[in-house]
């Protein structure tokens, strides 16, 4: 059982929650029943070990019976609170592989892109929607709020891993991407037209969604596309942004 600080494995995991996409390492931290089940049962060969709270053992019996003993590590009461995120642990975590996707690996398809959105449960739904829609990837410019943010991962429930995922991208490159794969940019933008007004492709197209408070940036506005926007006919400005983004997929690929 680990039960110090000052164990090689515990202050490598504190210091990759502390820089998250910065950091080095090739893991992150799944906490959690759900999610860590989520894993095992889909991915099981991304998880590098299981850790679990002292005690623990006897509950979580039948998913450790598929994992070999090296790979189980026990962990004391207060350490494993100390590297848990959240108020009340469930026991149980997993150190997952992160996954590595480059740009140029992703083809001609349907993408969405993500402009500096910032709350870590919208980005957790909209990664989770873009999977349920079948999309074929997700772009995420500078300033957006980190992936690897635990409540990023929470709200994704293992989600990330079914989706090439490409992050920390600057202006440039979407245009480089767009105009290599012959894309169509859709913007999502409040002075844009409406959707049903303006015709829209099913293929070979980038959806972007911008930052909660201020939209897509003037820079991603200013590039060739078309600007729409979803009708609202209640007494209400706009609609959350994972919101809209799911609206907005599907429409996109069901039509």
């Amino acid at each position: 059982m680990i039960s110090s600080k000052d164990n090689p494995l515990i202050k490598k995991i504190l210091l990759n929650k502390k820089k998250g996409k910065k950091s080095k390492e090739n893991f992150y931290l799944a906490e959690g029943e759900r999610f860590v089940h989520e894993i095992a049962e889909k991915t099981p060969n991304l998880i590098e070990k299981l850790l679990l709270q002292d005690g623990m053992i006897k509950k979580y019996e039948k998913l450790l019976n598929s994992f070999s003993n090296d790979k189980i590590i026990t962990i004391s009461d207060n350490l494993f609170n100390t590297i848990s995120s959240t108020d009340t642990t469930q026991g149980i975590a997993a150190l997952v592989q992160r996954p590595d996707f480059k740009i140029e690996d992703l083809s001609k398809g349907n993408y969405i892109v993500i402009d500096r959105v910032q709350d870590p449960g919208n980005l957790g739904t909209i990664i989770r929607t873009a999977v349920a829609s079948g999309v074929d990837g997700m772009l995420l410019l500078k300033g957006t709020v980190d992936i690897f943010n635990d409540k990023v991962l929470r709200a994704t429930m293992g989600a990330l891993h079914n989706i090439p995922i490409v992050y920390d991208l600057d202006l440039n490159d979407l245009k480089e991407f767009i105009s290599n794969r012959e894309l169509t940019l859709i913007k999502s933008d409040l002075e844009g037209e409406y959707w049903g007004d303006v015709d829209l492709p099913n293929r070979n197209y980038c959806l972007v969604v911008g930052n909660e408070a201020n939209g897509i940036s003037t820079s991603v506005q200013k590039m060739p596309g078309v600007s729409v926007k979803l009708p609202i006919y209640g007494e209400i400005e706009s609609l959350n942004v994972a919101v809209a983004a799911g609206i907005m997929l599907y429409k996109l690929q069901s039509s």
